[in-house]
């Protein structure tokens, strides 16, 4: 609690040490991916690293709520926790799913610590929850983004809505984290179709829509030669699984699901700050 409240008194430190870790994520993915391919995944082999990710992440989530334990019965009422224990067991649920049918590997569940740090850094400086919430998601997928078409252009054929939605989950375990230490959302006194982030969210929904429109944007795969200066799906291939070797299957989520999934979600959680 005192390092938001820290952070919130000097809000010049939080923008740079935000930017700083969103830099240091955004910019670290080749690094990562050459430690644990050298360190894990070859030594080791892919059963048993993804049996470590797996105990290493419950390990920290458990620490994690741990942490907050104290704060959480001294900061809040009994409706506050019932709601939060609500949220929370929602989340696990969440995220037992996403590590069954959306995660290539476990080791993905790196991303559910990155962004919960981001949203955590975030939070004093926008103090409203769904506001985080939206923003946060927003830098999840450009994150992606900069993977997709910059980083890693040859190796997937699409665009990576599933680790959009895994980013989205440690938003979420950040913003729980934050509740528990008994902060609430600063109210917006304008009315809900007059905030930035519905302005946000009407304006990036309309470049889409038109981009679909001309063409410019693509959401499916190409058709022979005529092929969208944006093109999420690069490669249609049927079917919800997707196997790739060594017995490894997962769903890839499609631009329209993503789209139900992620506005499902936040209807779910809008309430967090609350």
């Amino acid at each position: 609690m005192r390092a938001l409240a820290f952070l919130e008194r000097n809000r010049i430190f939080n923008i740079i040490i935000a930017i700083l870790y969103y830099f240091i994520v955004v910019t670290t993915h080749k690094q990562v991916g050459r430690f644990v391919a050298q360190n894990l995944d070859k030594p080791l082999g892919r059963d048993n690293y993804n049996l470590i990710v797996i105990i290493a992440g419950i390990s920290i989530l458990v620490l994690m709520i741990g942490l907050v334990q104290k704060s959480f019965r001294n900061q809040l009422d009994h409706s506050e926790k019932k709601n939060l224990l609500i949220y929370l067991g929602i989340l696990i649920a969440l995220i037992i799913a996403a590590v069954n049918i959306i995660m290539v590997v476990n080791v993905e569940i790196i991303h559910i610590g990155q962004y919960c740090v981001m949203a955590i850094l975030l939070f004093p400086l926008i103090r409203n929850f769904n506001q985080v919430m939206v923003i946060t998601t927003i830098l999840g997928a450009l994150d992606e983004a900069y993977q997709y078409w910059y980083l890693f252009p040859e190796k997937s054929d699409y665009f990576d809505f599933n680790d959009v939605i895994i980013n989205f989950l440690g938003v979420i375990l950040g913003l729980i984290l934050v509740r528990a230490l008994g902060f609430k959302s600063v109210k917006d006194n304008r009315v809900w179709y007059k905030s930035s982030i519905f302005y946000l969210s009407i304006s990036l929904g309309l470049l889409v829509v038109v981009g679909l429109l001309t063409g410019f944007v693509s959401a499916t795969a190409p058709v022979g030669d005529t092929h969208a200066t944006i093109e999420l799906v690069r490669e249609y291939k049927p079917g919800f699984w997707r196997e790739i070797p060594p017995r490894v299957k997962f769903h890839v989520v499609r631009p329209l699901e993503f789209v139900i999934m992620i506005l499902f979600l936040m209807g779910i959680f809008r309430n967090i700050g609350k």
